[in-house]
């Protein structure tokens, strides 16, 4: 789990839907635009705007953030959402014979990159 300072209160921040484009808190479900990844800034400016009733209009995609990745048999993956309390980051390979729902390991913490989640599902493309 992170946790945010947001107008002057802790909110935890439990999940990200990227699909949806939304963030799953502890003060409600916060529109949020994921097309780059992962800042706190945007997501306490996110978050603080849904506690003062003016949520971001965000126009979700239906689609996750999708990677390009350097190999033959894994050219794409999807990230559909991350779990921050347990710490995972699911996601679907796009563009290959694999199919399905997979899942990552990944601790994470507030200055976490989107350069680093991606090199975590890289990291899973045997040599």
């Amino acid at each position: 789990m992170l946790t945010v300072t947001a107008n002057e209160q802790s909110v935890d921040i439990y999940r990200g839907d990227i699909v949806r484009d939304t963030i799953v808190t502890s003060v409600g479900v916060v529109p949020f635009e994921w097309t780059t990844g992962f800042n706190k800034d945007d997501a306490i400016a996110a978050i603080e705007a849904f506690l003062d009733g003016e949520p971001l209009e965000v126009e979700s995609t239906g689609e996750g953030w999708i990677i390009n990745l350097e190999s033959e048999s894994h050219p794409q993956a999807e990230i559909t959402d991350v779990d921050y309390m347990v710490g995972l980051i699911n996601f679907r390979w796009r563009g290959s014979i694999y199919s399905g729902d997979c899942a990552v390991s990944m601790e994470f913490n507030l200055d976490t990159t989107p350069a680093q989640v991606a090199g975590a599902v890289a990291a899973l493309i045997p040599g």
